[in-house]
C-alpha cells in the first residue's frame, strides 16, 4: 500500500510553494536555505508571527520517499527519540507533525478536512487492482507529509572537517569522542541503538560541542524493526549483497551487522566510533575497499592495521588499545559499557595537556 502510495506521490509536483501551503495552519514559516541528505530536505524556519530572529531546522522527506515504507519509518524514528533523549549531544525535535493519510470512495462526499494542506491522489485503478477482493476498496487518497523541528546547528560535521584538514589533531578528536559516548550513552539509557553512526552524523560546533544527528536508523531495544532492516546501500559492496538487507552505512557497520544480520545494539555502536577516531587520527579510511571480499578481509586483519598505523604517527599504546577493543571482530570483547570508554577517554585527553613538574622536578631546576 506505501509502496503504490509512493509511486502515485512521484507524478505530483512538490514545490517549496506548497511546503509553504502545507504548514500555513501550523507554527512555522520557511525561510529558505534547502539541504537535501539522503532521505531528508532540510530547510531554514522560523516561528510564525512571532519576532523572533532564531533559525530552526523544518526537515521533512524528500519527495520520492514520501508515503514509502522506509522514509515513514525513518521520519516516525527521528520524531520519536528526539522527543524521548534529553542530553546536550542529542539533536532534540522541538516540534512536529506525522504524516498521515485518508482515503475514500469517489461517490462519497469528500471528506471536510481535504483541503489545499493535502496532496490529492486519484488512483482507482491500482487501488482496485490491489483491494479487488475486498468490499471496502477505495480509489482516492489524501496525504499530508510529516516534518519536524529542530534547532539550526553552526558548525561542520566530522566528514567535513576531514575533507579540509584531512587529520585532527590528538586533544580535539578524544574532545569529540568523549561528547559523542555521552551522546551514545544517553541513547543507550532510553534502549536506542543509533546504527548509523559515521563521520557525516557527528555535528561540531564552532566551539567544539558535539552534537550528534540523523537518527532514521535507530532501533530500540526489542523493536520489530531490530530484525527487518529495510535499507540497501547502493555502493559497490551493497550490490554483491542483494540477498541481505540492513540499516546504515557498511563502511561503519559492525561485522555482526553486516556478515550476520544481527541485530544492534551499543557495542556496533562502539564498533563504528572506533573506525571514525581511527579517521580522524589517520585522515583516511580504514574502509578503501571495493568488494565484498575486500571488507571482509578488512574485518579479519583490523587489529595489524590499527597498530601499524597509528604506530606510524606516535599514538600511545594506550589510544592504540582502546581502539582495538573498540573495533574486535567479536562483540563479545569490546567495551560493553560507555563507562570504560569514558574512563579510558578522559586519560588519553588529559595526557595532550602539558604535564607540570613534579617536586624532583622542581628541585633540580632550583
Amino acid at each position: 500500500m506505501l509502496s503504490l502510495i509512493a509511486s502515485s506521490l512521484q507524478d505530483h509536483s512538490f514545490s517549496n510553494d506548497f511546503l509553504s501551503e502545507s504548514i500555513s495552519n501550523n507554527h512555522w514559516e520557511l525561510v529558505g536555505k534547502r539541504i537535501d541528505g539522503s532521505f531528508l530536505s532540510v530547510y531554514q524556519a522560523r516561528p510564525k508571527n512571532r519576532n523572533i530572529n532564531a533559525s530552526y531546522a523544518f526537515k521533512t522527506l524528500q519527495k520520492k520517499w514520501q508515503g514509502t515504507e522506509l522514509g515513514e519509518r525513518i521520519l516516525r524514528n527521528e520524531i520519536c527519540l528526539g522527543q524521548s533523549v534529553f542530553c546536550p549531544h542529542i539533536l532534540p525535535v522541538l516540534d512536529y507533525r506525522q504524516s498521515r493519510i485518508q482515503y475514500w470512495k469517489s461517490e462519497a462526499i469528500v471528506p471536510q478536512e481535504i483541503n489545499e494542506n493535502s496532496i490529492l491522489l486519484n488512483c482507482s485503478n491500482e487501488m482496485n487492482n490491489i483491494q479487488q477482493n475486498n468490499s471496502d476498496c477505495f480509489d482516492n487518497i489524501a496525504y499530508w507529509p510529516g516534518y519536524f523541528i529542530t534547532p539550526w546547528l553552526e558548525g561542520q560535521t566530522i566528514q567535513e572537517q576531514l575533507t579540509q584538514k584531512k587529520r585532527i589533531d590528538q586533544r580535539t578528536v578524544w574532545k569529540i569522542a568523549r561528547q559523542t559516548v555521552k551522546a551514545l550513552d544517553a541513547l543507550n539509557r532510553q534502549g536506542w541503538s543509533h546504527n548509523d553512526l559515521k563521520p557525516g552524523n557527528i555535528f561540531v560546533s564552532p566551539t567544539g560541542h558535539v552534537t550528534l544527528i540523523d537518527f532514521g536508523f535507530a532501533s530500540k531495544n526489542n523493536d520489530p524493526f531490530n530484525k527487518d532492516y529495510c535499507f540497501q546501500s547502493n555502493n559497490p559492496i551493497a550490490c554483491n549483497v542483494n540477498d541481505k538487507t540492513f540499516s546504515g552505512t557498511p563502511f561503519y557497520l559492525a561485522p555482526e551487522q553486516l556478515l550476520e544480520s544481527a541485530p544492534p545494539d551499543i557495542t556496533s555502536d562502539f564498533y563504528s566510533l572506533g573506525i571514525i577516531i581511527f579517521e580522524m587520527l589517520t585522515g583516511k579510511s580504514h574502509f578503501n575497499v571495493f568488494s565484498w571480499n575486500d571488507l571482509y578481509r578488512k574485518y579479519e586483519t583490523m587489529k595489524c592495521c590499527i597498530e601499524n598505523d597509528l604506530n606510524r604517527l606516535c599514538v600511545s599504546p594506550q589510544a592504540i588499545q582502546l581502539l582495538q577493543q573498540l573495533t574486535a571482530r567479536k562483540k563479545e570483547r569490546r567495551p560493553q559499557t560507555t563507562n570504560e570508554i569514558l574512563t579510558a577517554l578522559n586519560k588519553l585527553e588529559m595526557q595532550t595537556f602539558p604535564r607540570s613538574p613534579n617536586q624532583e622536578e622542581l628541585r633540580q631546576c632550583a
